[in-house]
C-alpha cells in the first residue's frame, strides 16, 4: 500500500507557490518535502476538480494564508495569465511548476516557442513579481532538441536575469542579446539566478518508469549556494545483480528466472530498479469494468490490444513512460503484459502507482482525463527527491523572517483572488443534492452570502472554516487552549480578526432572523468527519413544512 501523503509528521522547511499543478503531483512531493503551499494555479477543470477532492480548496476572501503544513492548499483555477502575484511578493521561498511540455514534446507538435501553450514567460513573470530564494521547474527531454537549443538558453538566461524585461514588440532574440549583456555586467545579486539543468531518469530516484525529464533549478545569487543535482539512488544494474542472485525472485515467486546474460554489472552501492512488478504485486488483479473494494479507481478496462510501435509493460522491468497522449488518445501505452503472455490494460489505480501517487489520492474525470492527468505529472517520489535536496540546503541558508510583515499585505493577499467552493462546501452539496435537496448557491442579496440558499423556505446555510470562523475545538485540535496560543507572531492582529469574523457573523445571523430565515452554521470540520450527519441536518429542515 503507498503510504498518504505527509500531513503534520513532516517539519516545514519553507513556503511554495506552484504553477501548473495539474494532478497535483509535485504539489504533493514539496509538501512532502516540508514546503507549505501559499497558492496553486491550474487552469483544466478536472485537474481542479482532482486538486479539491484532495487538499486543495479555493480562496477565500479576507481568509488568512495557511499558517502549517495541515492547512489546505490554496487553488486559483485560471489562467496564468490572469494571476497576480505581487501581493506575495518577498513571502515565497519557492517558485516551482510543470511549465506545459506540449510545444517541445517528443510527441507533440514541436512548435515551441511559437506554441501559445510556451507558458515559459508566465512562469518568469511569477519569479520576478515573488523573488523567491529558489525556482524548480521540470519538462520533457525535447526541451533539450538541438532545433530548441537557442530558445533554451534564452530560457535559462531570463530565469537568471527575471528583470531584465522583453519589452513590448522585442523579439526574444533581440531579448536574448540584451540579456547576455546584462549577465556579463553583473547586477543586483537579488535579482540574479544561478541556474542549473539535468537530465535525469526517474527510475533512478525510485520511480517504478523509465521517464526522462528535465529538471531545473536556480537560487538567488545572493544566497551563494553551490547547487548540485541528488545522486542516483536506484540503477538498472542492481536491478540485474538483484535478479541473477534470486533476491528479486524471492521477493517475486512468480517472476521468470532471469537468464545469465555472461556478464555480472559490477556492484555501484545502489539500489535496485523498481519494476511494474514491485509498483503492483499487491493489487488484485482487475475486473473489467467493475471499481475493485477497497481500492479507487481500480478497474479493469477492455479492447487492450498491441500493434508495432504500441508494445506493452513487461512485469519485470520500470514502466515505459506514461503518457499524457496526443490527438486525443491519453494513455496510450498504458498496456501491460501478464506472467502467462495475455495482455490488458492497466488501471489507472496501477499507473497511479507507477507514477508513485498514494492508493488514496483522488483524480476527477472519466477513465481518459485521469490517465492525461498522471501522464502530466511529476512523479511524486522524482519531485519529492528534489524538494529534500533543496530543503536541505536552503535550512541553513534561510534568512528571511516574515514576523514584521505589515497586516495589510496579508489582507490583500485575500483580496487579490475570487472565493469558489471551498472542499467541505462540495462535500455538503453534493451529499445534501444526493438526498434530494434543491437550492441556490452564493446568493449575493441575501446578508452574508449563504453558502446554500432555499428562498421558498428561508433557509440559510453556512460552511464556516474552524480556524478563522472561532471554532474552539480547533484551538484544541491544535493543542492550544485558547485562539491566541495558536498565533505566535503578530498575536493581537490575528485575534482581532478572527474576533471580528466572529461578530460579522453575529451580525449576519441577526439580521436574517428579524428578516425571517432560518440560519444553519456548520463548521467544515463537521462536514467532512461525517457528511451524512450535516447533510440530515440541512434536509430535515427542507422537509419540514412551512
Amino acid at each position: 500500500m503507498v503510504p498518504a501523503p505527509p500531513r503534520a509528521a513532516v517539519t516545514e522547511v519553507g513556503t511554495c507557490i506552484e504553477l501548473f499543478s495539474g494532478g497535483g503531483g509535485l504539489a504533493m512531493a514539496l509538501h512532502a518535502a516540508g514546503f507549505r503551499h501559499l497558492l496553486l494555479n491550474e487552469f483544466n477543470k478536472r485537474a481542479c476538480a482532482s486538486l479539491r477532492a484532495n487538499f486543495a480548496v479555493d480562496y477565500l476572501p479576507d481568509e488568512a494564508p495557511p499558517a502549517t503544513l495541515t492547512d489546505a492548499w490554496p487553488l486559483i483555477e485560471g489562467s496564468i495569465h490572469d494571476v497576480d502575484f505581487t501581493p506575495f511578493s518577498g513571502d515565497v521561498d519557492l517558485v516551482a511548476g510543470g511549465v506545459p511540455c506540449q510545444p517541445f514534446s517528443l510527441g507533440g507538435a514541436h512548435r515551441g516557442h511559437l506554441d501559445e501553450r510556451n507558458l515559459w514567460p508566465e512562469f518568469n513573470r511569477c519569479v520576478r513579481e515573488t523573488r523567491p530564494q529558489v525556482i524548480v521547474a521540470e519538462n520533457v527531454r525535447g526541451l533539450l532538441r538541438p532545433s530548441f537549443g537557442p530558445y533554451w538558453d534564452y530560457i535559462r538566461r531570463e530565469l537568471a536575469a527575471p528583470f531584465e524585461q522583453r519589452i513590448q514588440g522585442e523579439s526574444w532574440t533581440d531579448h536574448d542579446r540584451r540579456l547576455v549583456k546584462a549577465l556579463r555586467s553583473g547586477g543586483d545579486p537579488t535579482e540574479r539566478y544561478d541556474i542549473a539543468f539535468q537530465l535525469v531518469n526517474a527510475a533512478d530516484y525510485g520511480v517504478p518508469q523509465n521517464r526522462w525529464r528535465v529538471l531545473l533549478v536556480g537560487f538567488r545569487k545572493d544566497l551563494n549556494i553551490s547547487w548540485t543535482f541528488p545522486p542516483a539512488t536506484h540503477s538498472a544494474g542492481a536491478l540485474l545483480r538483484a535478479q541473477l542472485s534470486g533476491e528479486y525472485s524471492a521477493r517475486h515467486p512468480l517472476a521468470p528466472i532471469k537468464e545469465h546474460p555472461g556478464v555480472t554489472p559490477p556492484e555501484d552501492g545502489l539500489q535496485p530498479w523498481r519494476t511494474v512488478r514491485d509498483a503492483i504485486r499487491d493489487l488484485p488483479e482487475p475486473v473489467e469494468r467493475r471499481e475493485t473494494p477497497g481500492l479507487i479507481h481500480h478497474v479493469g478496462w477492455p479492447g487492450a490490444r498491441e500493434y508495432t510501435g504500441h508494445t506493452p509493460n513487461t512485469l519485470d522491468r520500470p514502466a515505459k513512460t506514461v503518457k499524457a497522449g496526443v490527438h486525443g488518445v491519453p494513455g496510450g501505452e498504458s498496456v501491460l503484459r501478464r506472467d502467462d503472455g495475455s495482455i490488458r490494460y492497466l488501471t489507472v489505480r496501477e499507473v497511479a502507482r507507477i507514477m508513485t501517487f498514494p492508493d488514496d489520492w483522488r483524480l476527477e474525470g472519466p477513465r481518459g482525463e485521469q490517465m492525461r492527468q498522471l501522464g502530466n505529472a511529476v512523479p511524486v517520489e522524482l519531485g519529492a527527491v528534489l524538494g529534500r535536496a533543496i530543503a536541505k540546503t536552503t535550512q541553513t541558508t534561510r534568512t528571511a523572517d516574515r514576523t514584521t510583515r505589515d497586516p495589510a499585505v496579508t489582507s490583500r493577499i485575500m483580496r487579490s483572488v475570487l472565493s469558489k467552493n471551498t472542499k467541505p462546501e462540495l462535500v455538503l452539496r453534493r451529499a445534501v443534492h444526493a438526498r434530494g435537496g434543491r437550492f441556490r448557491l452564493h446568493a449575493a442579496d441575501v446578508p452574508g452570502r449563504p453558502d446554500m440558499v432555499v428562498r421558498s423556505r428561508k433557509i440559510a446555510v453556512f460552511v464556516d472554516g474552524d480556524l478563522w470562523h472561532g471554532n474552539p475545538a480547533e484551538w484544541r485540535r491544535r493543542g492550544r487552549t485558547s485562539l491566541a496560543d495558536l498565533f505566535p507572531n503578530r498575536t493581537s492582529w490575528w485575534v482581532e480578526k478572527i474576533e471580528r469574523n466572529i461578530q460579522r457573523d453575529r451580525d449576519v445571523d441577526r439580521q436574517l432572523r428579524e428578516d425571517g430565515w432560518r440560519v444553519f452554521r456548520i463548521w467544515a470540520s463537521d462536514v467532512l468527519a461525517d457528511p451524512n450527519a450535516t447533510a440530515s441536518t440541512v434536509m430535515s429542515a427542507l422537509r419540514e413544512r412551512p
